[in-house]
């Protein structure tokens, strides 16, 4: 039973429906029964390069194709030449990417219009059951309980992001939120505390963004790494500006997870979901010993008005 809902705890349930949808287990089933259909080397290959795709959620699988593509092209290692040619003749895997594509594009859509209105039910698209509509229509409330959009339109917000050193953060910060740059950028870019409190406001919109489709990506193929804080040798969090930041050390092999997004929890709970920024294996020669460390940064467990100030005017 979750206690604690917050957008992203919003966003995972909205997931679990997608994987249990039955658009959902098509989409799993046919990913999966590509590792029957392609030999183990171009499947091998084909998922690893997936992975470098990082936060492009349903597009990670055309993506990774065209990546394998382009080392075909001029005089590159031939090292992918039969893995590509394997890959440009499964008629499978090509519809299976044209599919991905189209619920990508409706999945951005959706999130684009969550911004501004009302969810509607529908029979075409993501939301096309009942169940789906009502778990998108919990995100939209938990969304816009940040406040975000109360900000941005008022008066004050639309003054001050218009200043010449958030425009630069803007052009200069890196796609990945709260990558180091960035955070580095904020705290030479930020003149004073109102300046690098938007900073950080934008930061986090940003990250609420793209986390809510790459997160919806990996519910929805099993990719998320989920722990239990019980099992956790070390557990260590520091609060910065909001921002949580965890380092977790747990016995076995969880570093060597395909996901970037840690599920948390404690008692049986859901309790924390973060974005994992570095993981790592030690004595993986030695699967008994082997201990992995795992980095990065947890969503606010509470974002209810999570970007309302009190300065705001209408």
């Amino acid at each position: 039973m979750v206690l604690r809902i917050n957008t992203l705890i919003a966003t995972y349930q909205f997931a679990q429906e997608i994987h249990e949808s039955p658009n959902g287990k098509d989409l799993y089933k046919r990913f999966y029964d590509l590792s029957e259909t392609l030999s183990e080397k171009a499947w091998s290959i084909y998922r690893d390069v997936i992975q470098t795709c990082k936060f492009n959620h349903y597009y990670s699988f055309g993506m990774a194709y065209k990546k394998i593509e382009a080392s075909q092209s001029g005089n590159s290692s031939a090292y992918f030449e039969d893995v590509f040619k394997e890959l440009r003749n499964c008629i499978n895997l090509h519809s299976f990417i044209n599919d991905c594509d189209k619920v990508g594009q409706d999945l951005e859509e959706s999130y684009i219009e969550l911004n501004k209105n009302l969810p509607m039910l529908g029979n075409e698209g993501i939301l096309n059951s009942f169940e789906l509509y009502r778990t998108w229509l919990d995100l939209f409330y938990y969304l816009h309980n940040t406040k975000f959009f109360y900000y941005l339109h008022s008066k004050m917000g639309k003054e001050r992001l218009k200043d010449k050193s958030i425009q630069k953060f803007l052009e200069q910060r890196k796609d990945r939120p709260f990558s180091s740059r960035n955070r580095r950028l904020i705290r030479r870019l930020g003149r004073s505390k109102h300046n690098r409190r938007d900073m950080w406001f934008l930061e986090f919109f940003e990250s609420t963004r793209r986390n809510v489709s790459q997160l919806i990506f990996e519910i929805h193929f099993d990719l998320q790494l989920e722990i239990k804080k019980e099992n956790t040798t070390q557990f260590r969090t520091n609060e910065i500006e909001k921002i949580r930041i965890y380092k977790i050390k747990i016995n076995g092999l969880c570093g060597s997870s395909r996901g970037d997004f840690l599920i948390l929890y404690e008692g049986g709970e859901l309790q924390d979901i973060g974005v994992i920024n570095r993981k790592s294996v030690i004595n993986i020669s030695e699967s008994e010993s082997a201990s992995s460390i795992i980095s990065g940064i947890l969503y606010p467990r509470i974002d209810q008005e999570l970007f309302f100030c009190d300065e705001v005017i209408d």
